[in-house]
């Protein structure tokens, strides 16, 4: 890495209260990260004239780069230009080149014309493509603030086609390399002991694990290209059975992947998930080439009607049974001729129902045209919607690792 301390200052009470998500800190760091560069502090500052003197400047005071977004508009509450200019120890004035490039694109007539061009002294402006409110980069021997709009829109461009090369020119970043595996159906907690082990041999490597419903990311970096590759081996050994590949890292793409390299189709019979299995696999372009389609037959009287249930089962077995997911998967597979069949059924709160079932049992049905078919049991915890989500890329991960890997579905397990 540069070795270059970087803060990243947002400012707007609307922060703080929640009501705007923070995305210029998440674009800002990401985009550093990329180019070898290492943020270690984000701070949300309220639009307050003495929070923003004493904050800014001490994070002027811990940091190489500070860089901070919000504040540069004409209303009462942009200090922004305020407190930068009184940290630089200099005055603000009309900037001939932001009121030569305002004129230019927006007239002689813009209302905040004066206000807008006007920076502090010692600042060089960065140009604004979108709005009206420049960029403020101030350089020293050994220091850079650079201010940008709070707007993404407004503020993304500026970042990466006018303050990004200044960056890279001044502080070179180290190169390093990356590496990205996806585990599906594997816990946080079952992967970090691995790569306890493999930093106690690498120390110079960096990781990263990530979670999420429907997998782990796993983050490897280094400077050093053979221990990284050393590493990125070593865990595919180690986890080989529940890794797949998949450019956008989601399960869903890797299991569209696999039917479509097979030229096998895919149907699905979904009662609690409501469709969300569906909704993803359909969301990927291209998806009609091996996805048949969802019969979402939410009540009983739809499983019996539309995919055949027995109503004996459902009457002596209830839709949360292993009868009543082998009947709708035979229903499916017949109705659609799919080479793959999954079917689910269970409870997702946030109550029982007449079943008595405990909330977040799931039962589950797969097969394989020509083999025989396997019925299993899930227990997913959370709220609704967590669980809804949690079984449909439960599924697809017990779905993918069957298919790819030959992995029979686990019995009585818990998510």
């Amino acid at each position: 890495m540069s070795g270059l301390k970087i803060e990243i200052i947002t400012i707007g009470k609307e922060l703080l209260d929640g009501r705007i998500v923070n995305r210029n800190a998440a674009f800002i760091s990401a985009r550093l990260f990329k180019f070898g560069y290492t943020v270690e502090r984000h701070t949300t500052f309220s639009d307050d004239l003495q929070i923003l003197r004493k904050g800014l400047q001490e994070a002027y005071e811990r940091s190489d780069l500070v860089i901070i977004t919000g504040g540069l508009g004409p209303t009462l509450d942009d200090l922004t230009r305020i407190v930068v200019a009184e940290m630089f120890h200099c005055k603000l004035s009309v900037n001939a080149l932001v009121i030569t490039d305002l004129q230019k694109r927006f007239g002689k007539e813009l209302d905040m014309l004066q206000n807008q061009a006007t920076i502090p002294d010692k600042a060089q402006p960065l140009l604004n493509s979108v709005g009206i409110a420049p960029g403020l980069l101030f350089l020293t021997n050994d220091k850079m603030v650079v201010c940008f709009p709070g707007m993404p829109a407004e503020m993304q461009p500026m970042f990466v086609n006018t303050f990004l090369p200044v960056l890279q020119e001044r502080h070179p970043p180290l190169h390093k390399h990356e590496v990205y595996l996806y585990a599906c159906f594997f816990k946080e907690s079952q992967i970090d002991p691995i790569l306890r082990e493999l930093q106690a041999q690498l120390p110079e490597l960096e990781m990263g694990i990530y979670p999420s419903y429907s997998h782990v990311t796993i983050m490897l970096s280094s400077e050093n290209k053979a221990s990284l590759e050393y590493a990125e081996e070593l865990l595919k050994v180690q986890l080989d059975s529940f890794l797949y590949t998949a450019a956008t890292g989601k399960i869903e793409e890797a299991i569209h992947n696999w039917f479509i390299k097979e030229k096998k189709t895919l149907v699905l019979a979904e009662s609690c998930t409501g469709g969300t299995m569906a909704s993803l696999l359909t969301a990927i372009k291209g998806a009609s080439e091996f996805f048949l389609g969802s019969f979402v037959t939410y009540s009983s009287a739809l499983k019996q009607h539309i995919l055949d249930v027995p109503k004996k089962i459902l009457e002596t077995k209830g839709t949360i049974s292993a009868e009543c997911v082998l009947a709708m998967l035979n229903g499916a597979l017949e109705k659609s001729q799919a080479d793959v069949g999954l079917a689910i059924s269970g409870i997702a709160g946030p109550t029982s129902d007449s079943s008595h079932e405990k909330i977040g049992t799931m039962w589950a049905a797969m097969q394989e045209k020509g083999s025989s078919p396997y019925v299993f049991r899930l227990q997913i915890t959370g709220d609704r919607q967590t669980i809804i989500l949690k079984t449909a890329y439960s599924l697809f991960g017990i779905l993918w690792r069957k298919l790819a890997k030959n992995i029979p579905p686990p019995q009585g397990t818990g998510h």
